[in-house]
């Protein structure tokens, strides 16, 4: 391959580049992902704390209410989650009876971690 192709295909492939970043950037469950090596189910877990710092597991429940016993899927959900956050000092607390809340500092750190991998 000649040198002025090499040199197209490296021009082709950072267009490509740039236009995956762009299509990230406005996508949080994908950013999320990528930040913090998660899963696509805890991004939307994570994205939903980010919105509303506190969440009831019977919120989140009903929004599958479709599943057999769907608290136990947001249990294993939030515990996966809570270990690799953990990995980067973020916390999401349990308050009993009223469900999951992430606090402020949490939040600006996961806002930090995610405009850092732009």
């Amino acid at each position: 391959m000649s040198e002025a192709a090499l040199r197209e295909r490296i021009d082709e492939l950072e267009e490509e580049v740039r236009q995956l970043r762009g299509a990230t950037h406005g996508s949080p469950d994908l950013r999320y992902m990528i930040a913090f090596k998660i899963s696509s189910s805890e991004a939307q877990l994570l994205d939903l704390l980010m919105r509303e710092p506190g969440v009831s597991k019977k919120f989140l429940a009903d929004q599958h209410s479709h599943l057999e016993q769907p608290w136990k899927l947001f249990d294993k959900r939030m515990h996966d989650l809570r270990r690799k956050l953990k990995k980067h000092d973020i916390y999401i607390d349990t308050v009993w009876g009223q469900g999951y809340h992430m606090t402020g500092p949490n939040r600006e750190r996961v806002k930090a971690i995610v405009e850092a991998v732009k």
